[in-house]
């Protein structure tokens, strides 16, 4: 498990884990810039509509995978931070939801400011998904 969390911290940030598989570029830095590009996009003059329209439903969702990702950081930090696997085990399967559920692309319907103190980190948003098959149950990411 700790093996695979430090894995999960190398891909979503390489400058808290410098070794792991992967380019060593990380998903927090790609989601910054694909947010700042998606909004300059948008503030073009030539913008199309569809462009102008999608950017806000756009940017909030890779907000929302920035947020998942601090989540399983905290995760991550806890399998780490486990003597034994049954302490680690409830961290490794909550590390997984959120990374699965980034993967998904569940989509956040509801944020309400909330302040939840985690392990070594504050998550400043409460958040609440539906996933894009209704078939599964709702979920709430905390």
């Amino acid at each position: 498990m700790k093996l695979h969390a430090s894995h999960v911290r190398h891909a979503i940030d390489p400058t808290l884990e410098a070794a792991g598989p992967g380019m060593g570029y990380g998903l927090m830095k790609t989601v910054d810039g694909a947010i700042l590009h998606t909004t300059l996009a948008s503030n073009t003059v030539d913008a199309s509509d569809a462009v102008k329209i999608h950017t806000d439903h756009v940017v909030t969702s890779l907000k929302n995978v920035i947020v998942r990702s601090r989540l399983a950081l905290a995760e991550t930090q806890a399998i780490n931070d486990a003597a034994i696997a049954n302490e680690a085990a409830p961290h490794s399967v909550k590390m997984a939801e959120v990374t699965q559920a980034n993967l998904d692309g569940i989509d956040v319907f509801v944020v309400i400011a909330a302040s939840i103190t985690c392990r070594f980190t504050t998550i400043t948003n409460l958040i609440f998904t539906f996933p894009k098959n209704h078939k599964r149950s709702w979920k709430i990411l905390i």
